[in-house]
C-alpha cells in the first residue's frame, strides 16, 4: 500500500477529481459532509507509514487474480507492479457498486456493524470486514458503474453480486 500523501497518487491527479476544477483543490470531494469523527481513523489506522484514510468513500476492490484485477479500481502493487483495471469487464454495470460510502466509527448514528472495518484504505470488498455507514437514514451512498448514484442498505452491499465486476 502506498501512503496517502504520495505525491504519485495525490487526489489531486485523480481522474474522478482532476475534471473538477476547484474540487481538485480539496480533499472534501472525497468526504461526505456527515462524517465528522476521525478519532476511530486516527487511533486504529495511524500505523506510522500509511496514516489514517481520512475519506469517505471508496472504490471496489478484489485484489488480484491469475494477475489480473478483480476489483473496479486499478492496482499497483508493492513491486510496483501494474493491474489496470479495465471496465469493460463489467458485467450488468446497473447492478454493480463501483464507489461506496464506508463506516468511519465505532459508535454513533453512522455503524451498521460495529465489528465490522472502518475504512482504511481507500479499497471496499463487499465480501470481507469492510462495512458500508449507515448514517443517511439508515443507509449508505452508492456510486454504480453505470454511473447512477443511489442509497443503499449496507448488509445488501455485502451481496458480491452487487459489486464483483465479472459475476
Amino acid at each position: 500500500m502506498v501512503a496517502h500523501d504520495d505525491a504519485r497518487f495525490s487526489h489531486t491527479k485523480s481522474p474522478i477529481v482532476a475534471p473538477l476544477g476547484s474540487g481538485a483543490q480539496t480533499s472534501n470531494t472525497f468526504r461526505c459532509a456527515l462524517d465528522k469523527d476521525d478519532s476511530f481513523r486516527n487511533n486504529e489506522q495511524n500505523d506510522g507509514v500509511n496514516g489514517p484514510y481520512y475519506y469517505s468513500y471508496s472504490m471496489t476492490s478484489y485484489g488480484i487474480t491469475a494477475n489480473k484485477c478483480d476489483g473496479m479500481s486499478s492496482i499497483v502493487d508493492t513491486a510496483n507492479a501494474w493491474y489496470p483495471f479495465k471496465f469493460s469487464a463489467i458485467r450488468n454495470p446497473v447492478l454493480k457498486i463501483m464507489l461506496a460510502e464506508e463506516q468511519s466509527s465505532r459508535a454513533g448514528f453512522d455503524v451498521s456493524d460495529a465489528t465490522g472495518e472502518i475504512i482504511n484504505d481507500g479499497r471496499w470488498v463487499a465480501t470481507g470486514a469492510d462495512r458500508l455507514t449507515s448514517r443517511h437514514s439508515k443507509k449508505a451512498n452508492a456510486g454504480w458503474a453505470d454511473g447512477h448514484v443511489s442509497l443503499i442498505l449496507w448488509k445488501d452491499a455485502q451481496n458480491a453480486a452487487n459489486s464483483q465486476p465479472n459475476l
